[in-house]
């Protein structure tokens, strides 16, 4: 099955058009096809984000932002920190993506997460 999911991660990488009118339609374009298998596909190649999360201080009562944090797989790498946190945003453009990370957090129980659709240059 996962063969399968790669294909269609690399379709939407190397092969499929991307449109949109501005910025957040562009990467809308290019990750809502692909925003499901993201994480499988990206933690094979993007080696050592746990161990990097893991050093990071993160301090009790404090705010956590995530930008472009797409489907909020980072925050995993937090741990048992999360519910030290006052509040955890993970911010990105594509709905898609931060669709997976609503899921995830409700999944989780971390009621102190939420993914926000914004476009940090404005």
């Amino acid at each position: 099955m996962a063969f399968f999911s790669d294909m269609k991660i690399l379709y939407h990488m190397l092969l499929k058009p991307v449109r949109g009118e501005n910025h957040a339609e562009r990467m809308e374009s290019f990750y809502g096809g692909q925003a499901n298998a993201y994480d499988d596909f990206r933690r094979r190649l993007l080696k050592g984000r746990e161990n990097l999360f893991q050093q990071l201080p993160k301090p009790a009562g404090g705010i956590w932002v995530d930008m472009g944090g797409g489907t909020g797989s980072n925050i995993e790498n937090l741990a048992d920190d999360i519910a030290k946190l006052n509040k955890v945003y993970v911010v990105d453009l594509s709905e898609s993506l931060l669709k997976v990370a609503s899921d995830r957090f409700q999944a989780r129980g971390w009621d102190n997460a939420t993914a926000v659709a914004a476009d940090a240059t404005k």
